[in-house]
């Protein structure tokens, strides 16, 4: 370590920028909303894990139609998801998202924000698909 590296949570970050972690124990993540809804991304062995949740299939009899809908869009999805995309329906109906993504480089500040950033907004045009046929946005951002 020299006199310059800082430390940021579980990373030093030497003078170039460079992310290392301070205890090769940890897996660290980070916990973030992106358009109403909860996501994150996880640390690990050079690749970044990143999941978001996209919303629930509503319940209620009342929203019969939509439930319809929703789930024949579900069943179609899986084909035309972006490469690396996986998408499951949890059993309190919710529908989550994930991909692992690999930095273009050494883990710096923007290694790690790029791709995740670019992974997010590559999935966007299927949660407007989603939301579109009826998806509820969480009633909170971390479920």
């Amino acid at each position: 370590m020299s006199g310059s590296d800082i430390f940021l949570g579980p990373f030093r970050v030497d003078r170039t920028g460079q992310l290392t972690l301070r205890d090769q124990a940890l897996t660290p993540s980070i916990r973030f909303v992106w358009r109403g809804r909860g996501c994150g991304a996880r640390i690990g062995e050079g690749r970044i894990g990143l999941w978001a949740t996209l919303g629930r299939v509503p319940s209620t009899l009342a929203r019969a139609e939509a439930r319809k809908t929703i789930f024949a869009t579900l069943r179609a999805l899986p084909r035309v998801l972006p490469p690396g995309w996986v998408m499951r329906l949890l059993p309190d109906h919710r529908v989550l998202a994930e991909t692992t993504v690999t930095p273009s480089g050494p883990l710096t500040a923007t290694n790690l924000i790029a791709p995740v950033t670019s992974s997010l907004l590559t999935l966007a045009p299927y949660l407007d698909l989603l939301e579109e046929d009826g998806l509820e946005v969480p009633a909170r951002a971390d479920s």
